[in-house]
């Protein structure tokens, strides 16, 4: 496990902000949906670390198993989603 410290944290918060910024002068809009898009990606981390870190605690294998397959249908899910043509096939 890599540790990460608040400097850490805030370094790459600055950096985000820093992005942000430089956006904001080419696009308007564009500074605002980034920072929306780390605000968003920040808490998701935390939840799924949290979640995580209490199913690692249990190590019951049948719950990691479980969790993985849950995790695996939802990253399933949101690829077909998000496709622009719809995959053909029998999946």
């Amino acid at each position: 496990m890599i540790p990460l410290s608040y400097p850490d944290l805030g370094l790459a918060a600055l950096l985000v902000v820093g992005l942000a910024a430089l956006a904001g002068r080419v696009q308007a809009g564009l500074r605002d949906q980034l920072l929306l898009a780390a605000l968003r990606t920040a808490l998701q981390l935390l939840l799924v670390g949290l979640v995580l870190k209490a199913l690692f605690a249990n190590a019951a294998p049948g719950w990691v198993l479980l969790m993985a397959l849950f995790m695996l249908a939802v990253a399933g899910h949101e690829v077909r989603a998000r496709q622009a043509r719809r995959l053909r096939g029998p999946w």
